[in-house]
């Protein structure tokens, strides 16, 4: 399962890049309102990682 290691995969994320993975970034839908810049209604810098995989068929 993604995530349930003691120890990351890859000790940077330049190192998972170099290893083939690909990273998307997320950016914010809409910009906070005045008053709001507190919320936590989305995760600002959010990104993950993807690794394509050839499969058998």
């Amino acid at each position: 399962m993604a995530g349930d290691q003691d120890d990351p995969p890859y000790r940077s994320g330049l190192a998972a890049l170099r290893d083939g993975w690909r990273l998307f970034q997320a950016s914010p839908l809409l910009p906070h309102y005045p008053g709001t810049e507190t919320q936590t209604a989305y995760l600002k810098y959010e990104f993950w990682f993807e690794q394509l995989v050839e499969v058998a068929s």
